[in-house]
């Protein structure tokens, strides 16, 4: 493969693996809604889009006419298309850094302050004076937790109160260094060593190769 094709896919996901690891080695939960969590993914992957779907629908005549715009102009739908699926993908909260128990916990009693009717009914959660229900779906081994909006129209305006209070309740929320962060750390070092040994070792390959895909 490539030396450029490399460094352009494995990058961003090295970034996305150190953001990880500085999330979950913070001591309280980080609370990221739903559309922010599939546009971060959606950067992390941007690279393998690049050298896969992107560079084999892209013609080489297109690239010698109009150069970086080419580019510029993929890359922005694929930015548009993610914004556009997490828009209209259900509702939902990720809790990092947080056990399902202390999760559990957490919401009770957000619950009883937001929603006096609220109930729980094995691992789902019914606010009905916030026009809202969720369930839980817990990752033990991320040591995260996603509330997945359930019913058929969830009110945003009571969707994005309960975001908010999960936000200041986790504020001054010890949970613990998540253990998995020592992973995302190794992994994501080890992919920019591995880069830099390519970038060193190949300069003038990868330098003609930008020219060629930027300027030919």
């Amino acid at each position: 493969m490539n030396s450029l094709f490399i460094i352009i896919s494995l990058g961003p996901m090295a970034l996305y693996l150190l953001v990880l690891a500085f999330i979950n080695s913070r001591s309280c939960p980080t609370v990221v809604s739903g559309k922010r969590d599939l546009i971060f993914l959606g950067l992390g992957l941007i690279g393998f889009v690049f050298i896969g779907p992107i560079q084999m629908l892209v013609p080489i005549n297109a690239i010698i006419v109009w150069k970086f715009w080419v580019w510029f102009l993929l890359l922005s739908l694929y930015f548009l298309l993610i914004v556009f699926l997490g828009t209209f993908r259900r509702p939902q909260i990720i809790l990092y850094n947080i056990s399902y128990d202390e999760a559990r916990s957490l919401l009770s009693r957000l619950a009883l302050e937001l929603d006096f009717e609220a109930r729980w009914a094995g691992a789902s959660l019914n606010l009905p004076g916030l026009g809202i229900q969720f369930y839980l779906e817990n990752c033990s081994f991320l040591k995260n937790v996603s509330l997945i909006a359930a019913g058929e129209q969830p009110d945003l305006r009571g969707w994005n109160r309960l975001e908010e209070a999960l936000v200041q309740a986790t504020r001054n929320m010890k949970s613990g260094i998540n253990p998995a962060n020592k992973y995302f750390v190794a992994l994501g070092i080890i992919i920019f060593i591995y880069l830099l040994i390519i970038l060193i070792g190949n300069r003038e390959i990868i330098l003609e190769s930008l020219k060629f895909y930027l300027f030919s």
